[in-house]
């Protein structure tokens, strides 16, 4: 299996599902190898309107991964084990360290999860702090007989 960087060409389409016309999917900027692993998957000739919209470069060996995470279950295990499978036949590959590299992805998708609740969980603290501030002086402005500032009014802008 090659490694490394490499530049793949990028396309859209439509795939026609299970060979109904009436359930179309659209491709958008999908892989050349996405185009060849959905044609095999759903036949050729259920793909249709391919039309070269660029390239991207990709990590050779991550790219494998990837398509085996994006076209399958990480609740499933048989499906996205059938679809390993599947890449390994179609591209002639050995993908034996896929299950470290989507640890890998879960464990950072968890950490970014974490990083998130946390921020929000600050904003909310801080905004609870304002509010408390805000009640605590509006009650001892009420308890001394001091009106607090009325808050700032927008002027209308002439015309």
């Amino acid at each position: 299996m090659e490694t490394g960087k490499m530049k793949l060409k990028t396309y859209n389409g439509m795939l026609h599902h299970a060979g109904n016309m009436l359930h179309q999917i659209p491709l958008l900027g999908v892989t050349e190898r996405e185009v060849r692993l959905l044609g095999t998957l759903h036949g050729k000739e259920n793909i249709e309107g391919i039309t070269l919209i660029g390239e991207v470069e990709v990590d050779s060996t991550t790219n494998y991964f990837e398509m085996v995470d994006k076209y399958s279950s990480r609740e499933d295990f048989g499906k996205r084990e059938r679809m390993k499978q599947m890449v390994e036949k179609v591209f002639d590959v050995s993908l034996d360290q896929f299950d470290d590299w989507l640890s890998g992805q879960l464990e950072q998708a968890e950490r970014a999860k974490l990083e998130s609740t946390r921020v929000a969980e600050a904003a909310i603290e801080s905004r609870i702090a304002e509010e408390v501030e805000r009640r605590v002086e509006t009650e001892v402005s009420r308890r001394i007989g001091v009106r607090p500032a009325p808050l700032p009014q927008a002027q209308p802008q002439e015309a």
